[in-house]
Formats: C-alpha cells, sequence, structure tokens
C-alpha cells in the first residue's frame, strides 16, 4: 500500500471515530436523486452513488465528464483522439476510434448518449451530478456494466431570474456563460442558456511549425419550455446545440522505446520532452457538432401513480485530422483535410415509466419500456507517405434496441425491505463495412460492395436478461444497511480495422454489500460499500499494429473486488470536510490469447491486470465558510490521489502510468444581496507532470499525453 493512502486511512478514520464527540450544530444538506428513476434522498437509497449539488458544482466548475470524475471514488478518466474514456471499479474501454461501445452509460436529463466521444460536451446550467458506481443493466440496460452518469439541467423557473458571468485564465482562457428564466404565460415557462470558452494549448510544437496544440474552443446553446396545462401534467421541451473546436495531443513520451517507423526518421525529427510534440503534417485539427431534441411529459395520474415518457433525438458528428506518429515528416496522419477521420451518429429513442406505489403503501414498482435507434458511420483514413499508401476504414451500422423492465420494492416490514427486477432485452445491427487500401492511384478494396474477397455485410442480434435482487435493512433510524446481485449487459460489434472482424457483448455479474450511515445528529455521512465482480467476456482495447488498427477483443474472463468509503462532515456551521478512498483488486482471471503488438510474440494474458484499473485512489477536501456583513466567503482546497494505472494488457512497464497526487483550490465570494459573485481558482497547483495516456506498438513505440500543469482562473458573475 503507497505510504500516502496509509497515513490517508489513517486520518480518514480518526476523523470518523473522533468525531463521534463532536458537538456540531451544523447538518448536511439533504441530496434529492433521481438515480432509480424515482425521487430520493442519497442517503435513503441503497447502492453506491456519489453526487454533487447546484453549490459543490458551481463552487468547483464541473463542466463535463471529466471534471465530475475526479470526484468519484475507484473512477479513472483518460482522454485521447477526442474521446472521452471512463473506467469505473475496473470496467470500461478506451478505443479512440470511437467505434465501440461505452461501458459507462452517460445520460443527459434521461437521454443517453451513445459514443464516448459525446463525453466531453460543456454541461452547462446544472442543477446536479449523479454518478452510479456497478452495472446497471435493470433501470438503464445495455452499456451500462460500469455504472452510469446522469447529469440533471436546471428547469425553468416560476419566478424570472438570470445570471451572467466572464472569466478569464491560463493560455489565454476567456469563458462567458449565463441564462434567463422564467414565465412566458401563465402555463408556459421558459429558460435559455448559453456558454462559450477559449483557451490557447499547452502543449508546445517544435520547428518549422512552432507554436501551441491542445487548445480548444466551446460554444453551447440550450432552449427549454415547460408547459403545465393542468396541476398534475408537466411537460418540457428542451433542443440544445454545442460546438466545440481542438487540436488532438499525440506525443512520443520516450524515445528509447524502438519504433519500427523511427528508421525512416533521423532523431531531429521527434522529440520526448514533456509538453512538447511534433505532431504537425498536417497540423492537427479536430471538431465536433452536437444537437438534442428532447420532449419529456411527467403525468401525475394519482397520488399514488405516475407515468412519464422521454423522446429524444441526437445527432453528432466528429470530424478532424491527427498526426498519429509524433514524427515531424508526413509518416502516419489520420484524416486529411479531404478526407477528414469522422465519426457520425444519428439516435433517436423512446422510453416510457409507470411507476406506482400499492398494497398500502407496501409496494413500490416501476415499469419501464425502451425503444432505441441509432445509425452509426465512423470512418478512419490513414495516409503513409513511406509506403505509398492510403488506408481508407469504414463501415454503416444501423442498430434497433428493445427492452422491457420491471422494479419492484417490498417492504416486508417498517426496517426491512427487497428489491427486485429484471430486464429483457433485444438488440439487432447491421453492419455495411469497407476496407480499402490505395496504392498511389490503385485501389484493392480488401472488403465492401465491389470487394472480390468479402461483400463487408453482417448482422447481429443479442437478447440478455439483467436482473437484480437486493436486501435493505434498517439498522436504526439513520443507518442502512444492503446486499445486492446485479447484472450488466454490453453489446458487441465489428472491428473498423480488420475485414469481417467481430467481438461478442460483455456480461458481468456484481455481488455488493454495503452501508450509508447518517451521524452526529446529521453533522455526518459515512457510506462504504465491497464489491465482487464475475467479468465475462470483457471487452479491451487492442492496437496490434498503430493507431489506426485499433481492434476490440474480448478477454476470456476477469475477476474484480474492491471496496470504497465516501465521508461528509460538517464540523461546524463555517467547517467541511469530505473525503474518499478505494480499493481494486483485479485480474485477468481465465486463458486469453493474443499477439503483444509492442513483441510481436503471442501471449498468454491470464494473471495481468485488468486495464485503467488504479489499486489505490483517494481524495481528501475541507471547505471554510466565512459569514460577514459584507459578504459571504468560500474557500476549498483539496488533493486527490491515484495510483500507478496500467493501460494496456500485456503488464508492460512502457504501458504504467505513473501515480500522483494533484491539488486544487477554489474561492468563491458572493454579495451580501447574493447579486454579485467571484471566483477564483488553482488546480494543479503543484504542477505535477503525469501521463494522462500511454500506449505501446511496434511501429510507433511509446505514445501518450501529459495531463493539464497547472493552471489558474477568475470568474465575475451577476445574478438578476
Amino acid at each position: 500500500m503507497p505510504h500516502f493512502l496509509k497515513n490517508y486511512i489513517v486520518v480518514f478514520c480518526m476523523a470518523t471515530c473522533c468525531s463521534m464527540a463532536w458537538a456540531s450544530t451544523a447538518e448536511i444538506e439533504e441530496i434529492v436523486v433521481t438515480a432509480t428513476k424515482r425521487t430520493q434522498s442519497l442517503q435513503d437509497l441503497a447502492g453506491s452513488i456519489s453526487a454533487l449539488d447546484d453549490a459543490q458544482i458551481k463552487l468547483r466548475g464541473v463542466a463535463n465528464t471529466e471534471d465530475l470524475i475526479a470526484y468519484v471514488p475507484g473512477a479513472n478518466f483518460t482522454k485521447g483522439a477526442g474521446n472521452t474514456f471512463v473506467s469505473i471499479r475496473g470496467v470500461g474501454v478506451s478505443l479512440g476510434q470511437g467505434f465501440a461501445d461505452p461501458s459507462v452509460a452517460t445520460h443527459i436529463d434521461g437521454v443517453f448518449l451513445a459514443r464516448t466521444n459525446m463525453g466531453s460536451l460543456q454541461m452547462i446550467d446544472l442543477e446536479r451530478a449523479e454518478v452510479l458506481r456497478g452495472p446497471q443493466g435493470t433501470l438503464y440496460g445495455r452499456n451500462a456494466t460500469g455504472g452510469v452518469i446522469n447529469f440533471i439541467s436546471k428547469k425553468p423557473t416560476e419566478e424570472f431570474e438570470g445570471s451572467f458571468s466572464v472569466g478569464a485564465g491560463s493560455w489565454d482562457k476567456v469563458t462567458a456563460d449565463g441564462y434567463i428564466s422564467g414565465p412566458i404565460t401563465d402555463k408556459l415557462l421558459g429558460r435559455l442558456s448559453a456558454s462559450y470558452s477559449d483557451h490557447d494549448g499547452y502543449y508546445d510544437t517544435v520547428a518549422p511549425r512552432s507554436g501551441h496544440i491542445a487548445d480548444e474552443r466551446h460554444e453551447s446553446f440550450r432552449a427549454m419550455l415547460r408547459y403545465l396545462p393542468t396541476e398534475n401534467l408537466t411537460i418540457d421541451l428542451s433542443v440544445s446545440y454545442e460546438e466545440e473546436e481542438y487540436h488532438d495531443i499525440s506525443q512520443v513520451v520516450d524515445l528509447d522505446v524502438f519504433a519500427l517507423i523511427s528508421l525512416f526518421f533521423p532523431p531531429e525529427f521527434t522529440t520526448d520532452e514533456p509538453f512538447t510534440s511534433t505532431q504537425q503534417e498536417p497540423y492537427p485539427h479536430s471538431e465536433k457538432e452536437s444537437s438534442m431534441a428532447s420532449l419529456i411529459a411527467n403525468w401525475d395520474i394519482s397520488d399514488d401513480l405516475t407515468f412519464k415518457s422521454i423522446t429524444a433525438y441526437v445527432d453528432h458528428e466528429n470530424p478532424g485530422i491527427n498526426d498519429a506518429d509524433g514524427y515531424l515528416g508526413e509518416s502516419l496522419t489520420v484524416g486529411s483535410l479531404e478526407y477528414p477521420r469522422f465519426d457520425k451518429v444519428n439516435t433517436f429513442s423512446q422510453e416510457f415509466n409507470l411507476i406506482g406505489t400499492s398494497l398500502d403503501d407496501k409496494l413500490d414498482w416501476t415499469l419501464g419500456f425502451f425503444y432505441f435507434t441509432e445509425n452509426h458511420k465512423p470512418r478512419t483514413t490513414a495516409f503513409i507517405p513511406i509506403f505509398d499508401v492510403e488506408i481508407d476504414q469504414f463501415y454503416s451500422a444501423d442498430s434497433e434496441a428493445m427492452a422491457a423492465f420491471v422494479d419492484l420494492t417490498y417492504h416486508v416490514t417498517d426496517n426491512f425491505r427487497i428489491n427486485a427486477g429484471l430486464r429483457e432485452s433485444r438488440d439487432e445491427r447491421d453492419f455495411q463495412q469497407r476496407y480499402t487500401l490505395n496504392f498511389t492511384t490503385n485501389p484493392f478494396e480488401v472488403c465492401g460492395p465491389t470487394s472480390p474477397i468479402a461483400d463487408g455485410k453482417s448482422s447481429f442480434d443479442w437478447d440478455s436478461t439483467s436482473p437484480k435482487l437486493r436486501f435493505e435493512w434498517d439498522a436504526g433510524e439513520n443507518h442502512l444497511l444492503y446486499a445486492q446481485w446485479q447484472e450488466g449487459f454490453k453489446t458487441g460489434g465489428i472491428n473498423i480495422g480488420e475485414c469481417g472482424d467481430t467481438y461478442e457483448p460483455e456480461e458481468i455479474s456484481a455481488y455488493e454489500v454495503g452501508f450509508k450511515s447518517t451521524l452526529l445528529d446529521g453533522a455526518m455521512t459515512l457510506n462504504g460499500s465491497y464489491y465482487i465482480y464475475d467479468y465475462e467476456n470483457h471487452q479491451a482495447q487492442l492496437f496490434p499494429g498503430g493507431p489506426t488498427l485499433a481492434l476490440v477483443v474480448n478477454l476470456a474472463g476477469a475477476d474484480i473486488q474492491g471496496f470504497d468509503l465516501e465521508l461528509v462532515w460538517h464540523a461546524s456551521e463555517n467547517f467541511r470536510i469530505d473525503g474518499s478512498v478505494a480499493h481494486n483488486d483485479n485480474e485477468i482471471s481465465e486463458t486469453t490469447f493474443t499477439t503483444n503488438p509492442a513483441t510481436g510474440v503471442v501471449e498468454d494474458l491470464k494473471g495481468n491486470a485488468v486495464p485503467h484499473a488504479p489499486e489505490w485512489t483517494a481524495a481528501v477536501g475541507a471547505n471554510l465558510f466565512i459569514d460577514t456583513d459584507a459578504g459571504n466567503f468560500t474557500a476549498r482546497a483539496e488533493v486527490r490521489y491515484s495510483d500507478e494505472v496500467q493501460h494496456g494488457l500485456f503488464d508492460s512497464p512502457n504501458e504504467l502510468a505513473d501515480e500522483y497526487t494533484v491539488g486544487n483550490i477554489y474561492l468563491s465570494y458572493s454579495s451580501p444581496s447574493a447579486a454579485y459573485e467571484v471566483r477564483a481558482f488553482v488546480r494543479n497547483v503543484t504542477d505535477k507532470e503525469y501521463l494522462e495516456d500511454v500506449g505501446v506498438s511496434s511501429l510507433l513505440g511509446m505514445r501518450g499525453s501529459y495531463a493539464r500543469p497547472r493552471h489558474f482562473g477568475v470568474e465575475l458573475r451577476y445574478n438578476f
């Protein structure tokens, strides 16, 4: 166990035990969540759930998945080629091309985001954020084997209000956001929200094109209408649009690791200096455009019966160019100005929920139906001038999914409940694949409509059953104990980089025991859980020849077990402490032979670690609140630790990212009338240098990217 964590756990336990004798009049403000599709208090809900309310989101500047995951015990975040990869408790796949389905399902107001490259969307005007750890197959269905992320936006208000802010920060960053909300008529409310941010890059590029990459620009807009035809019926219409522009990072991080491509270039054509890249021929450039529309109806039929409908359409595309080799010359380019790498997706979803209470309030039940269609068109074009070849990989996939589910909670006694659920799903997916090799002007279609080898057509269908069973016991007024078993399912697919190469769905069975406690007359919450996962056909990433040949492979099986703890303590009205610690022990448990792309040797992966799963993670933070006649001041300091992370399947030291400890500081001021606010922050205070992503192949050697160095910002806000 790392020395840091030994000290952390001692402090964590001492704070918990010694606080039992501490008298405090401050109570923790209740956080209400909708994780089970019902409105419940976080502390009354069995299961491992982390949640941030409006005040915490605003103070810490949470605006996307990356910001949120930093506060979740046992979670790991990786970013590359415009995609965001989330792993929770060791469950998650990181595939840069975007054709693989996510293992952690992300929702905005109940609308499912189908692709990993949608995780960087800016979640503006948020009311709450929730992260459910562990498979959520019953209530959320497909592609939630690792967990679920829920972003809940603020709704139109009955009173007129608004806010506007401007900000500035490191790398010439400028930001602006605002909203206006209020009544339009007696029965119609409206809300408009918008945000803008732009900053220069923190990665240097070398001559002859000296400059910066890793810069970003975001623009987003959301319009919401709330129609209240009766006291019992609410209809919400939401339309949003976001545009993002950025320059990808891809750096050689160790020149001593052999790379076949280095034989064609002199040493001065590359560098492994941190935060320095030679990827610029052509200059990397990517964009994202996302549009979403949703119609949500909530009808309280009676005091004991509610009907909810969620109808949504999402349109998303992600074109780009990425110089994938990290060398100055045009040796390997993913995408071009004429044929950019892209990922296009259109989805439609419809969900119906009927939520009720029966048998004299002894039975809480939820019935649901879910329908989903997706047209997905990823394309990867790679140009290798030294071999005079162009690789064009493309497919079009049409998916249709239907599911019906039931969730029941029976109150056996006032203190004991049994929760059971079942989801029956059917997924169908039709592929049309095209894989072409262009040698100068002579194209050869390996597979596709004109190929003499294979037409590239394939169809799949999967039936899945996702059950859940949980026992809940209120061991006293403020103590909840639970034990549960639940399963999750993730769809299979076809690899874009190999003709007709398929991978199977993955399944996971999870066993968990846990507790939730409210202590010190409401001044402290202490939650914990221990889990065991049985993972079958685990989908993992493999780069057999470089970033243009990314594949998903199935691992025969993996065993994962661990625990996590979360603490929040209002020591006084002016002081709050929060913290978490998580441990994850895992290994690939069954024989799985595959070729190591760094050595070309076939290896058995049994006994190796599951990628993207740090053994230890921990965080501790403290808030100081000072209320004066001149206004209210809040200061927060926090420290986050992650153990070393293996990013590959072969337990290679070259794919092992070192452990790191990062500290952040947040300050805020609110005027006596709350009309004016000032917020300032410094992230990565010690300017810690650590790898966010790393990978090795025999073609390209060791490549990766560093997380953001120290950066700061200030924001001025006016509320009316």
